[in-house]
């Protein structure tokens, strides 16, 4: 009887053995998963949406460059000189004053000898001239003394008749004039002055170095006149005008600008159309060449709706609401895309919208809410 009775006694110790520690790992495992979806939670940044109406400015970002931009090349074969600036990348330069000077009193002396040699083929021909055509003879006597080995030539003498036209042909004088013209055209070649205040963009050669005919010596920009190239999505391109006026913000400056012309063709690499603003008063804006800066084109038209990053928009119109601290996808329309925000209608004030961009998410997921 006693040894039935500890029987009995053990069987229900171990019983409630069983049952305590059964009870211990459920509530374990139900910690655990609290836990789990505690840490796991995703945490989303949202706006409350407040729908309003929004002037559609258009705003994008360009890049500055020069209005001129000079590929300088010598036309000529010598000596690189220096000129009135240093012959250096970033030297800046005046309009009018010499940039390269390319060795040139072989070339002068060249042509010194030959307008030597053209004044005395007039000399032969001024006795004739004298006798068979009197009435011309003045008249080039007169160019003759005026003919000056440190200047250009003077103007060609009215010919007069037929005849004349031929005694002098035949004499060489109208071939040996045209061909000084051309020597001296070719000495002009060897001094390359600026067309515009700018600076060396780059530089290819060193004084000292040897200048050949076709040869690139340097890169020159325009300083005084800038222009910004903006990329402007098809849709906003067919909005902008030519001449009109829009603002350009550089830091902590406002500049104005006008534009100027609009490319007629879509940039296959960006899908965009370049729209290209001239700086006003660039010569007393401290702007730089390949800087950025942002451009603001005033519009009339007017959206209501709500405005988010563009990065917050999924599969084009779609965009995330959290509802019961759910994700919730809904589709929106886009009444107003810009470069880096979009302007969304469809939805109710009050809704929570996710503003960033979410991946590996689903929809109905369980989320934490950042304001």
């Amino acid at each position: 009887m006693k040894k039935k009775i500890l029987t009995i006694a053990a069987s229900v110790f171990i019983l409630i053995i069983t049952i305590y520690f059964s009870v211990m790992m459920i509530n374990k495992k139900a910690k655990a998963e609290t836990n789990s979806e505690s840490l796991s939670k995703l945490k989303v940044k949202t706006e409350i949406v407040q729908n309003e109406i929004n002037k559609s400015d258009i705003q994008y970002t360009g890049r500055v460059g020069s209005f001129q931009s000079i590929s300088v090349s010598a036309e000529v074969n010598g000596k690189i000189m220096s000129g009135d600036v240093p012959f250096k990348e970033g030297q800046s330069f005046r309009k009018g004053e010499l940039l390269i000077h390319i060795y040139s009193e072989d070339a002068e002396a060249g042509l010194k000898a030959s307008k030597s040699s053209y004044l005395r083929t007039l000399s032969t021909i001024l006795p004739d001239l004298s006798v068979d055509y009197p009435e011309n003879y003045q008249r080039w006597l007169d160019f003759f003394n005026s003919i000056n080995l440190d200047k250009k030539l003077p103007q060609l003498p009215d010919i007069g008749n037929e005849q004349v036209r031929v005694f002098l042909a035949s004499n060489g004088v109208i071939s040996e004039y045209y061909s000084l013209l051309q020597q001296e055209i070719t000495l002009t070649k060897y001094e390359i002055y600026a067309p515009f205040d700018g600076y060396f963009k780059s530089v290819n050669k060193e004084v000292g170095a040897i200048a050949t005919n076709g040869a690139e010596l340097a890169v020159i920009i325009r300083e005084d006149k800038l222009e910004v190239t903006v990329p402007v999505n098809i849709y906003d391109a067919k909005r902008i005008t030519v001449n009109k006026e829009v603002t350009i913000e550089s830091d902590d400056n406002r500049f104005s600008g006008t534009v100027s012309r609009i490319a007629g063709f879509v940039d296959e690499s960006t899908q965009s159309v370049n729209v290209y603003i001239t700086v006003n008063n660039a010569g007393k804006i401290n702007l730089l060449e390949g800087e950025y800066v942002n451009v603001i084109f005033e519009s009339d038209i007017a959206v209501e709706g709500f405005v988010i990053p563009r990065e917050a928009v999924t599969d084009n119109n779609k965009v995330y609401l959290v509802k019961d601290g759910r994700l919730n996808l809904n589709t929106v329309d886009i009444a107003r895309q810009m470069e880096d925000y979009t302007v969304v209608a469809g939805l109710q004030d009050g809704d929570t919208i996710v503003v960033e961009s979410l991946t590996n998410v689903k929809e109905g997921q369980i989320v934490g809410i950042i304001q």
